[in-house]
């Protein structure tokens, strides 16, 4: 894994302000190379720099697009890049999904959400530095444990609050 100031971040969000903000936490955070669309298709094009991370919004163009369509587009074109969801639909079925289907983690838009988000995601890049590709297998089982828990949490509490 190349160092903090080499990663390559996409952020793919159809609020022009919300990718501004999202940008800034990671370049706070000491990521520089941080690129933002707002057209998915755009975005497709430019997966041959084969970015790290993309932090993509779950819903585009009222629902003609879903997340689960991009992340099987990014998937298929750039299988390295670890893709985190940082959306306003609170829908479980999509978080299991999205998690089930490769995802890194399904976040709900807040402030404190976008501060936890990039604080994964600087531990995953230090966490991916320091892996040889050996362990890989492992560190998706349990990544993936942890999100089953999460989501789990999640509901119960969703669900505890009707």
């Amino acid at each position: 894994m190349k160092s903090s100031d080499k990663v390559i971040v996409f952020v793919l969000d159809s609020n022009l302000i919300y990718q501004r903000i999202i940008a800034q936490y990671l370049q706070v955070a000491g990521i520089r190379s941080v690129i933002i669309f707002s057209d998915p298709d755009r975005m497709y094009q430019s997966l041959k720099l084969r970015p790290h991370i993309l932090i993509s919004e779950y819903l585009f163009n009222k629902n003609a697009l879903l997340g689960h369509q991009v992340l099987a587009r990014v998937r298929k074109e750039s299988p390295s890049t670890d893709i985190y969801f940082h959306t306003t639909l609170q829908d479980v079925d999509a978080a299991v999904s999205s998690i089930k289907e490769g995802a890194i983690d399904y976040v709900i838009k807040s402030t404190s959400a976008l501060d936890g988000l990039v604080r994964k995601i600087i531990k995953r890049l230090k966490y991916r530095k320091n892996m040889d590709k050996s362990t890989r297998t492992i560190r998706h089982l349990v990544g993936f444990l942890s999100v089953i828990v999460l989501v789990m949490v999640v509901m119960i509490v969703f669900y505890s609050l009707f």
